[in-house]
């Protein structure tokens, strides 16, 4: 799934020392899944690329940040 690949090549990037941009990927510019389902596949990849960076670099969940209390 897209947000399964967003996490694995975010914890690449991480452990290469790569700038952690998901947009960089091909597998982002280009989805390996027919057309109609790119835009899903897409976001579920930022989703899991977002998720694992931030986890990573020890930042708050992208769902917890601006939240009372964190």
């Amino acid at each position: 799934s897209g947000s399964r690949e967003g996490v694995e090549e975010a914890r690449k990037d991480f452990s290469d020392g790569r700038h952690a941009d998901p947009d960089d990927h091909k597998k982002s510019q280009n989805p390996p899944v027919p057309a109609q389902l790119a835009d899903e596949y897409r976001e579920g990849f930022v989703r899991g690329y977002e998720v694992a960076s931030s986890q990573l670099s020890g930042e708050p969940a992208w769902q917890n940040q601006n939240q009372p209390g964190q």
